[in-house]
């Protein structure tokens, strides 16, 4: 037969799962790069032009007027960018133009 006897002094309440909030996520360079340039700039250097790095790092489009190679690159602004210059990185990752 069944009990109605209570077996704990408290009803057990499992609390809901915390919402994380979406955070962008970063855009790895790819293991093997094809759009490493030997003489091109290096890391952290301006590649708005070359649209490619030397030393495999991306480069990564800020906007229309500046892209930087970088290890990685996540949407969004960046805080370790200079204070006036603290816009929205679109984090496109730019190749060299095919030659014709």
């Amino acid at each position: 037969p069944w009990s109605c006897t209570v077996l704990s002094p408290e009803p057990s309440v499992i609390p809901a799962p915390t919402p994380t909030p979406a955070v962008p996520v970063s855009t790895p360079a790819p293991a093997v790069d094809p759009t490493t340039c030997p003489g091109g700039p290096g890391l952290w250097e301006s590649c708005q032009d070359s649209r490619c790095c030397m030393d495999g790092s991306m480069c990564f489009a800020k906007d229309a007027y500046y892209a930087q190679c970088r290890p990685s690159c996540t949407p969004g602004i960046h805080e370790d960018d200079v204070p006036g210059q603290r816009t929205p990185w679109s984090c496109t990752v730019l190749s060299p133009e095919p030659s014709v």
